[in-house]
């Protein structure tokens, strides 16, 4: 997936600064991209991709290049729904006014925008090429992942660029009190509709106490239940000091996720059951649910 984004990134180089900015030095260039291009096409070929296509060719999961290709933009359409996520919006928002103050000292020229998204789509897209032509699917989290993070910094990309774009058109026109850009007024704008945003996706979120560390925090000794989990923490505490070399400890009834994740296990072997028995110099550490008393009858 690296290496054909990055062999698509170095021919986009190599167009602009050849054809579109006529520039000599670009020939410069020219002998790196020519070793990474047969560097590109030893890693394509490798036997180990053979023998790993034959085990998905078998299983017919396997695809041919132009269908791996076409299928990469329906499959990057699919998860921008996914990684459109509403925090990600917010975050867009709350960078705006200060990448307007950047673009609008910038010399740069923003000169077309659409041209510079339709190449992060392409790039974008190249992220689910890989997988779709050697495995027919996009099942690895760890590539959805390393797509997610190119999205990304697209998106931050192209919203620097359309920005800086519309700050120059804008600039064009002679009279910017009929327009409404005045320097001042942008800013305002921005940040009204960032507060709008934020308010509008806290209100919407079913689930504060997991997305807002903040909120979770009021939330949890509001409740009572911060307080809760110290005394079961202290008890536990007393417990597991006063214990035997064997020690058996009850579950955690109230566990706000900021102060706890998990709990312990009933296999004193695993790694938090294992290290807090070191830490107390104990043998084992187990924890248990108690039986209630239905199920004892």
């Amino acid at each position: 997936m690296a290496s054909l984004q990055g062999l698509l990134v170095g021919l986009s180089i190599l167009a602009l600064e050849g054809v579109v900015l006529r520039r000599k030095r670009v020939c410069l260039m020219l002998p790196s991209m020519l070793v990474y291009g047969i560097a590109f096409y030893m890693n394509v070929s490798a036997p180990g991709n053979d023998v790993r296509g034959a085990i998905y060719r078998d299983c017919g999961m396997t695809t041919d290049v132009v269908s791996a290709v076409l299928n990469s933009f329906l499959e990057a359409f699919r998860y921008m729904k996914t990684f459109n996520w509403q925090m990600t919006l917010a975050v867009m928002v709350l960078l705006g006014p200060i990448m307007w103050r950047i673009v609008k000292n910038s010399k740069c020229r923003f000169r077309f925008p659409g041209i510079l998204l339709a190449w992060s789509i392409c790039l974008y897209a190249t992220g689910f090429t890989s997988s779709l032509y050697v495995t027919g699917a996009v099942a690895l989290a760890r590539v959805v992942n390393a797509i997610k993070i190119t999205y990304q910094i697209l998106l931050v990309v192209n919203e620097i660029y359309w920005l800086g774009w519309i700050c120059k058109k804008l600039e064009q026109r002679k009279n910017r009190e009929e327009t409404g850009t005045d320097s001042k007024s942008v800013p305002f704008v921005f940040f009204v509709a960032m507060g709008m945003l934020m308010l509008g996706i806290f209100a919407m979120d079913s689930r504060k106490e997991e997305n807002y560390s903040s909120w979770a925090a009021y939330h949890y000794v509001h409740t009572g239940e911060a307080n809760e989990f110290h005394r079961q923490y202290e008890e536990r505490v007393e417990a597991i000091k006063n214990g035997g070399d064997v020690v058996r400890v009850e579950p955690y009834v109230f566990r706000p996720w900021i102060l706890a994740t998990v709990d312990l296990s009933d296999d004193p072997n695993d790694e938090g059951n294992a290290a807090m028995a070191k830490w107390y110099n104990k043998q084992a550490i187990i924890c248990t649910h108690q039986e209630t008393d239905e199920a004892k009858n």
